[in-house]
C-alpha cells in the first residue's frame, strides 16, 4: 500500500506545479468547465452528461474475456442538485446479461476549494442495496483536484452482515486544457470484514473537446484492476482481474 501511495503523493505535489503554468500559457486564468480538473463535484445547472464505455473484462478463475457496455447519465436540475442513473454492466459476450440499474441523488452543501455533496443511491433488479455517501472534493489548484467519497452500503435483502464500506479516492490532473489523467483507487470492505478487504487501482487518460458555453466531450481510455491489492489475501498483488475500456463522456444543455 505504501509503495502505491508514494508515487501518488508525488504526482499530487509535483505535477500540478507544472500543469498550472501550462494552463496559464493557454489563457486559462478563469475556471473553465471543459477543463477536466476544473469541474465541480456537482454538474452546472441544466447540464446533462451521458456516458458510455465499451469494456473488455477478465475475472478471476475465468479465461474468457467479457465484452460489456457501461452506460449512465447525470443531470443537474438546480445549481446544487445532481441526479443520475447507471447500469453496470450490460454483458454482450460470451452471454448476454443485464446489469443492475442504480439511481442516485447528490446535493452540494459546501462549495469552494472544499466541496461537500452528500449522496443517496439505490441499486435495483434484485440487488436491493441502499448507499449513503459523503463525496468530498479538494481543489489543489486549477490543474488538479482530489476526490474522496466514503460510502456505507446496506444490503436490504441480507439477513446478516448487511453493512459494507467503500471509500473511493480519485486524483485528476489536467496536463493541458485538453489532455487529462485521473488515477483511481479505493478501500473496499465487504460486510465490514477486513479479511476480505481489497484496494482497486485504475487509470483514465482522456482528451476533452469543445467549449463550456456549448457542448463538450471527453474521449478516453480506461484501465482498471478491481482487486489490485488484497492485504489479507494469499496473493497481495493481483492483476488477474482487469477491465480495459474505451469511452465517451458528453456534456450539453448548459444554460
Amino acid at each position: 500500500m505504501r509503495k502505491m501511495l508514494i508515487p501518488l503523493s508525488l504526482a499530487a505535489l509535483v505535477t500540478p506545479l507544472f500543469t498550472t503554468s501550462v494552463l496559464a500559457e493557454d489563457g486559462g486564468d478563469g475556471v473553465e468547465s471543459e477543463v477536466f480538473a476544473q469541474r465541480d463535484i456537482v454538474l452546472e445547472k441544466g447540464l446533462i452528461r451521458p456516458e458510455g464505455v465499451l469494456g473488455f473484462s477478465k475475472y478471476p478463475g475465468n479465461d474468457e474475456i467479457f465484452v460489456q457496455i457501461f452506460a449512465g447519465a447525470d443531470w443537474a436540475p438546480t445549481r446544487n442538485l445532481q441526479v443520475g442513473a447507471l447500469a453496470v454492466p450490460f454483458t454482450l459476450s460470451p452471454e448476454t446479461e443485464y446489469g443492475n440499474p442504480r439511481l442516485y441523488a447528490r446535493y452540494r452543501v459546501l462549495d469552494g476549494a472544499l466541496q461537500l455533496a452528500p449522496e443517496l443511491g439505490f441499486t435495483f433488479n434484485g440487488a436491493n442495496i441502499l448507499d449513503l455517501g459523503l463525496p468530498l472534493q479538494f481543489t489543489i489548484n486549477k490543474a488538479a483536484y482530489l476526490r474522496v467519497a466514503p460510502t456505507l452500503s446496506i444490503d436490504l435483502k441480507a439477513k446478516e452482515d448487511r453493512l459494507s464500506l467503500y471509500v473511493p479516492l480519485s486524483l485528476a490532473i489536467s496536463a493541458t486544457r485538453n489532455i487529462y489523467a485521473a488515477v483511481h483507487t479505493a478501500l473496499n470492505v465487504p460486510a465490514f470484514d477486513f479479511d476480505f478487504a481489497s484496494i482497486p487501482l485504475g487509470l483514465e487518460i482522456g482528451y476533452s473537446i469543445g467549449k463550456g458555453d456549448a457542448a463538450y466531450a471527453d474521449l478516453f481510455v480506461q484501465v482498471e484492476f478491481p482487486s489490485f491489492l488484497t492485504p489479507n489475501g494469499t496473493e497481495t498483488l493481483n492483476a488477474d482481474s482487469f477491465m480495459v475500456g474505451l469511452g465517451g463522456r458528453f456534456h450539453f444543455g448548459l444554460e
